[in-house]
């Protein structure tokens, strides 16, 4: 199961093992594929530490555009088109050498088509 900790106003960390974030992958396609629009992942939870507190769960929502990633309350809303979100299921993306302490930052640059720029800055990583 996936953690999610959090401190305001822009850290948010998104943790799991390598199957847990590559069920991020698979529930991704499978929304794509069922031409869906909306799938949500429970997190576990923790002493958030270093973070201020922990979220209870993700929930990712295909619209239009590039991705948002914002914190609502007790939860982390994902929205995006799905060229973004085929985009950001690859930050998910670890192979099954990757090692405890990998992470991908998910954040906007100039430039950037498929992160909008008020998205919160995210780290998704193996733990």
């Amino acid at each position: 199961m996936i953690t999610i900790s959090h401190t305001k106003p822009d850290e948010l960390y998104i943790c799991g093992s390598i199957e847990d974030l590559q069920n991020f992958v698979t529930n991704f396609s499978s929304l794509v594929e069922r031409n869906s629009n909306e799938f949500k992942v429970k997190a576990k939870r923790i002493d958030p530490t270093p973070y201020d507190h922990a979220l209870g769960y993700l929930d990712v929502r295909v619209t239009d555009g590039p991705i948002k990633i914002s914190v609502i309350s007790d939860f982390v809303l994902i929205e995006g088109s799905v060229n973004s979100m085929s985009s950001l299921s690859s930050f998910f993306d670890f192979d099954k050498s990757s090692h405890k302490g990998d992470h991908r930052h998910h954040e906007f640059f100039s430039g950037n088509e498929y992160i909008r720029s008020d998205s919160i800055p995210t780290v998704i990583g193996v733990g």
